[in-house]
């Protein structure tokens, strides 16, 4: 049984988002290395933790959810791409770094929402 729930989609597109404003980030010659080395780890533990994510949704419940989960987030330009502009010339950082609160955050929930296995 599929148990996807609408929440949970939108967790997803958001924490791609920030997962790929994080990926961006982290190659922008601007940003002191310190940094973009703690970013680039941080994006890359959360993307291994997306693909274990919908690889768990997949073996566990369906597959068709987990790739519901995968295309619902090719939507997170529509999110996030207006929101940059509207920053500004470094909506890209700024998102970046709200992101690494939002992250955590995001992913606590999305494993909160999980259904028990049974």
């Amino acid at each position: 049984m599929d148990t996807l729930e609408i929440n949970q989609i939108i967790y997803w597109i958001l924490l791609t988002g920030f997962i790929v404003c994080q990926s961006k980030h982290s190659s922008w010659g601007g940003t002191p290395k310190s940094v973009r080395i703690f970013i680039t780890i941080n994006s890359n533990i959360f993307s291994i933790g997306f693909f274990i994510y919908l690889i768990m949704w997949g073996y566990n419940f369906s597959w068709i959810g987990a790739l519901l989960l995968f295309i619902a987030a090719m939507l997170h330009p529509l999110i996030f791409l207006p929101l940059a502009k509207l920053l500004g010339r470094y909506g890209i950082i700024h998102i970046s770094f709200i992101g690494l609160v939002s992250l955590p955050i995001l992913a606590w929930l999305l494993y909160t929402r999980y259904p028990p296995l049974q």
